[in-house]
């Protein structure tokens, strides 16, 4: 029997799984069910909490009816006693004064959510007469002096608004515990929002004369987080919870930790939940949906209005409307269940007979790839198994020929290969990378490469790596940077990496090609000192034979020259003879002296070559002004100018830049000097121009110019564009070298613009402001 024959055979065996249907039919049917129950469910929670909310709330009444009892019998007193007049300032004063603090501060203590309690006047113009304000350490009454004005605020003159015109019978005490509840704002004192901000609910009622005039308001300010808190401290709850007023306010209760957090209108912390804007909105209470929860809300109306509420909002995961239907349909599970254990044994005997096979392939597999020998795998038939298993025994073999290949041909490589991913952990590596680095091969497997570099190093890499990427390199070798290895033994070699990008399906992989330059780097050393002392030990006698060669060219002035002129005086013949040899002697000398100084060029040339290619070049940098700079570069040509006939302009459009100006007077005068070199007539242009964040210097002639083959390499080693010509003029082909290196050193470029007959144009840039060195860190030693 074929492999897809058995294949149709399994899915006709799976089709039993159809019974399931009336399962999911009769699960469906008992969702109606569930979502009622449901919804009563959480609709007795919303409104047992509601209950506690609106005990809570009584609680505040009876409060403010004893701090009105206490109040009006100190009024009672003190108007009888002429302190405060029917229709006087309202002010208190006195011992019963106290006494009516004191009641303050008892209810304060019991209540941990009260924050203030105050007596505000009304006929004193809406000052504070008496406030406590309730702190960690108890209650702390305010002194007369820092009693505030309260009417400015909107609750107090809401209040006033509702109890000024009211009729009222002293007798009837009903009247005086009218209650007034403020909309929810942020606690302020004396106009700003106190620190730390507290959601306030200011609950309020009057307190009147025995006239029946009004004299004054009560107020408790509560905090609403905790006031709304302490209605849930005695009922159990799984659900989310929130307690929201009609302004969209809230306080949310976590289900699991029971932690509160407080949002208020204006200062939302994150948005406000769907489920609260539905109930808030929906003024009948039911049941609220959404995709991931449902939700019930009941409400408790205060100051007489159906526009001032207080609701619970119980909010569950639709889980437990699942957890319903479940119980409901257990009897349709239980039946869909036996249906589909029956289908399951059925189809584990069948994937048993269809899988076995295809296990042992499987592990035949593993072990190969685990051990690195060849795949091998008899199944002993010749269905589709048996020939997907020949196909895997001869690829296999393929496989390890080739890779046995590749390994002979990473091994004989001279260089150490690594390959590492972009997490940095080593792939594989060569026999010269292990011998290197003085590991056995095969250990370096599954290592971070940090292991093989100090420790600074480590950061450098990934900077390398990461500015390679910066540059756009997709494929091409990133070659000639210079980073440090660790051995084994912890000794630190430099080394020289190139680096190439591998993308493959599934990862990225960068293939260094590393090389121990421990030699290399000694031998430029030596070659590099040896250049610095063959040019010092040149310099020291030039200089002394340039000097000699100055007296040389003007004879007439040595001691002997004009002893021997005063032995020849009067001897006509004589004197001709002395002069035309002193006219030669001196000819000859200023000839000397022009080898002499071309000599000594040569010699500034090699040592400032050494130096940059040894690195070792420093920069000075600082503010320049390109003027004085310009015009003391044309003055040292100005004789040549002259003797050429050679006519000279500046156009100077940047005033300063930031640069080392020993070295950009270098360049400028290596390109004048060449200019003046190969023109015979016309003249030389000196330009500074801004370009972006640059200064870009050209020299332009209106010499032979430059042909496109020989601009190609014109800034190469000891190149020189027109060897006659050179010949004519001199010339050591290291000027335009060195010119390039110091531009680059800058962080500037250099090129030139030419065409043959029509004069040539050499540039370069300069960075107009100086930045910090984009370079890895040194290693450590």
């Amino acid at each position: 029997m074929s492999l897809k024959n058995k294949i149709v055979f399994a899915i006709l065996a799976l089709s039993i799984f159809g019974s399931t249907l009336l399962t999911a039919a009769y699960l469906k049917k008992s969702r109606d069910i569930a979502k009622e129950m449901s919804s009563r469910e959480l609709a007795t929670q919303a409104d047992l909490i509601i209950a506690y909310f609106e005990q809570r709330l009584n609680t505040v009444h009876g409060d403010l009816a004893a701090l009105t009892h206490a109040t009006n019998e100190a009024l009672s007193v003190m108007n009888q006693s002429g302190q405060v007049a029917p229709s006087g300032t309202g002010e208190l004063q006195g011992p019963l004064l106290d006494e009516v603090a004191k009641s303050f501060e008892r209810i304060s203590i019991e209540r941990g959510h009260y924050t203030q309690v105050r007596l505000i006047g009304v006929e004193n113009g809406g000052h504070e007469i008496v406030r406590l304000d309730v702190s960690p350490w108890g209650t702390i009454r305010v002194a007369s002096q820092d009693l505030q004005d309260k009417s400015a605020e909107s609750y107090y003159i809401d209040a006033v608004k509702r109890f000024r015109y009211r009729v009222h019978d002293h007798a009837d005490e009903t009247h005086g515990h009218d209650i007034y509840y403020s909309m929810l704002s942020l606690n302020r004192e004396r106009g700003v929002v106190a620190e730390p901000k507290v959601a306030t609910l200011r609950a309020m009622t009057p307190v009147y004369h025995t006239s029946g005039g009004l004299f004054g308001l009560l107020v408790i300010n509560i905090d609403f987080e905790k006031f709304a808190a302490s209605a849930l401290e005695d009922i159990p709850h799984s659900n989310e919870i929130l307690i929201a007023t009609e302004n969209h306010d809230y306080v949310y209760f976590e289900a699991e930790s029971g932690k509160t957090r407080l949002e208020f209108h204006q200062h939302y912390s994150q948005p406000v939940p769907e489920v609260v804007h539905g109930a808030l909105e929906n003024t009948n209470s039911g049941l609220i949906e959404l995709d991931d929860k449902f939700a019930v809300s009941a409400r408790v109306a205060v100051n007489n209005s159906s526009d001032r509420f207080f609701a619970s909002i119980v909010v569950a995961n639709q889980s437990l409307m699942r957890e319903k239907i479940r119980e409901l349909g257990l009897f349709g599970a239980e039946l869909g269940l036996m249906m589909v254990m029956i289908t399951a044994a059925v189809s584990l005997v069948l994937a048993r007979y269809l899988t076995d096979p295809l296990g042992r392939l499987s592990e035949a597999v593993t072990e190969a790839q685990q051990t690195g020998q060849n795949f091998v795998f008899d199944y002993g038939k010749k269905d589709e198994i048996g020939l997907l298993a020949g196909a895997l025994t001869r690829l296999s073999r393929s496989l390890h020929e080739n890779e046995e290949l590749i390994r002979a041909i990473l091994d004989s490589a001279g260089e150490g290969i690594v390959a590492v991913r972009d997490d940095g952990k080593i792939v594989d590596t060569n026999a010269a990378f292990d011998t290197t680095f003085g590991y056995d091969h095969g250990t370096l497997k599954g290592k971070n490469v940090r292991m093989l570099m100090p420790s600074t190093e480590g950061v450098s890499f990934e900077w390398y790596l990461a500015r390679w990427l910066e540059l756009g390199n997709t494929g091409r070798a990133q070659s000639g940077h210079t980073e440090y290895g660790r051995r084994k033994d912890g000794w630190l070699f430099p080394v020289e990496t190139t680096i190439t990008k591998l993308e493959l399906r599934e990862e990225t992989l960068y293939i260094a090609v590393v090389r121990d330059i421990t030699e290399v780097i000694a031998a430029d050393k030596a070659k590099a000192d040896f250049i610095a002392t063959i040019s010092h030990e040149l310099r020291t006698p030039l200089t002394n034979m340039i000097g000699y060669v100055s007296f040389l060219s003007s004879p007439e002035f040595l001691p002997s020259s004009k002893a021997l002129s005063a032995a020849l005086e009067g001897d006509t013949e004589k004197e001709k003879a002395r002069a035309d040899f002193v006219a030669e002697l001196s000819q000859m000398a200023q000839r000397a002296k022009l080898s002499g100084d071309h000599l000594r060029a040569l010699i500034n040339n090699i040592l400032d070559f050494s130096k940059l290619d040894a690195g070792k070049m420093e920069l000075d940098i600082e503010e320049l002004e390109i003027e004085p700079m310009i015009h003391g570069v044309m003055d040292q040509f100005e004789g040549v100018f002259e003797e050429k006939g050679l006519s000279i302009d500046c156009v100077l459009k940047v005033d300063r830049v930031f640069a080392d100006e020993m070295r950009v007077r270098q360049v400028l005068i290596n390109l004048v000097g060449n200019a003046v070199k190969f023109t015979d007539k016309g003249g030389i242009t000196l330009s500074a121009l801004p370009k972006g964040d640059f200064v870009e210097f050209r020299v332009t002639d209106t010499g032979g110019g430059i042909s496109k083959e020989a601009q190609a390499h014109l800034f190469d080693l000891f190149t020189q564009a027109d060897s006659s010509a050179t010949r004519r003029v001199g010339g050591t082909g290291l000027g335009l070298t060195i010119a390039k290196q110091l531009t680059e050193l800058h962080g500037g470029t250099i090129g030139v613009e030419s065409t043959p007959g029509k004069g040539s144009t050499f540039w370069f840039t300069i960075p107009l402001r100086p930045s910090a060195a984009d370079t890895p860190p040194e290693p450590s030693a």
